[in-house]
């Protein structure tokens, strides 16, 4: 079977001796991932080509597509007007490099902002992706760098899907998220959709995320919610616990201490590394069900078709392409009647994946105005959690 849009963070690479490496290998295509179900994975990336000569190279390329001329223009112009440039050390580096060329400077500055697009591009450790997954025989999970397709063995099982690797939460202001119905305690639900981070973001987002709390709370009294379990830190259950108290005084809340509160929530998790994994906040802001169904329903993309649309037909043209048009055609149905008209009705749980962007519209990650804690969701990154794509998959074998 192969999962579609599958969303998974890098763990590490594994080098021929069986070690984890953070960048890239040049000897070795395999990748140790986690999944949104906690599930630990080893992705063997396949090539079906003689295109790719390794993972590392595939990769570089891929980051290095995105240095596109007018993005190293408008990044070169960050680091000029940036007032308290933490990259400075580094241009004055390249600068010297180039001793005796006229425009040192502004080749240096271009240098720099070229490595921080590449660095923020490149897949590594700990960065958070898309790809389509494929279960081999073997219990394997592959995944390859062309345009996708599916092989067949002799025995006409299906083997592996040629994939592209897609952005999902690549920078720091992205942050990877889930959103859930909110039910009532008899189980009806009230008509919104919480909010909440996912299990896949990683340190450098859960940092940026702390940061931008902070910032909105000097401009609003909208207060997102620590969410908290007993592996974690004694001193962080204690100041997450005083944080939320505080949200709960909605007539007089004592922002001062909220923000004095975020700085040693910091400070815990530079000191309690632990606490990373266990990181969950429920956002501020609920999506009525009708907003967000017309997010998700709408014809919103270049292709023409909605998040719906494409995770629908990604998962049956994947799985099904032998099949007749009137078989794929009455899958894809399936999966919008049993699934999708529920789930958008309030009848269904799925756990569903998406990313919140926060405003950051430089390469520093930096600006002056970074807009209050606001529903800013991107839904072209929709996709469901693994589980539930396994579900949706296997009902679709049982029905032909």
């Amino acid at each position: 079977m192969i999962y579609p849009a599958v969303v998974m963070k890098v763990v590490g690479f594994i080098n021929p001796e069986g070690g984890i490496e953070k960048k890239p290998l040049a000897d070795s295509n395999l990748v140790r991932v986690v999944l949104d179900n906690g599930n630990l994975v080893d992705i063997d990336f396949l090539s079906n080509d003689n295109e790719l000569s390794s993972l590392k190279d595939y990769l570089y390329n891929k980051a290095l597509s995105n240095l596109k001329s007018d993005k190293i223009k408008s990044a070169s112009s960050d680091l000029v007007f940036n007032a308290d440039n933490i990259y400075s050390q580094m241009i004055e580096e390249e600068k010297a490099k180039l001793n005796g060329d006229k425009k040192a400077m502004q080749k240096a500055i271009e240098i720099v902002a070229k490595k921080i697009m590449f660095n923020n591009a490149l897949i590594q450790s700990a960065s958070v992706f898309r790809a389509a997954l494929a279960c081999g025989n073997d219990n394997t999970q592959r995944c390859t760098s062309k345009s996708i397709y599916v092989k067949q063995d002799n025995e006409g099982k299906k083997q592996y899907s040629n994939s592209g690797i897609y952005a999902h939460a690549s920078l720091e202001n992205q942050i990877p998220i889930e959103i859930s119905n909110i039910r009532k305690n008899t189980g009806e639900h009230i008509g919104y959709m919480r909010v909440v981070t996912s299990d896949l973001i990683n340190s450098k987002q859960i940092d940026y995320l702390l940061d931008h709390i902070y910032r909105t709370l000097e401009k609003s009294t909208f207060l997102p919610e620590f969410i908290f379990n007993n592996k974690m830190s004694p001193a962080f259950i204690q100041t997450a616990r005083e944080f939320n108290s505080i949200k709960q005084n909605k007539e007089n809340p004592n922002i001062d201490r909220a923000k004095e509160l975020i700085v040693i929530l910091k400070n815990n998790l530079s000191v309690n590394r632990r606490d990373y994994a266990g990181f969950k906040v429920a956002l501020p802001f609920l999506i009525p069900f009708e907003d967000f169904k017309k997010s998700v329903m709408s014809e919103n993309n270049e292709k023409g078709k909605s998040p719906v649309q494409i995770f629908r037909d990604g998962l049956i043209n994947l799985n099904f392409s032998k099949e007749n048009p009137n078989t794929k055609q009455m899958l894809k149905k399936h999966i919008l009647e049993k699934y999708f008209m529920p789930m958008l009705s309030g009848n269904l749980d799925l756990k569903l994946l998406a990313v919140y962007n926060i405003v950051a519209p430089n390469i520093l990650g930096e600006s002056d105005s970074w807009g209050f804690m606001v529903n800013n969701i991107d839904f072209s990154k929709l996709t469901f959690g693994v589980n539930d794509i396994d579900q949706i998959y296997k009902s679709c074998e049982e029905l032909i």
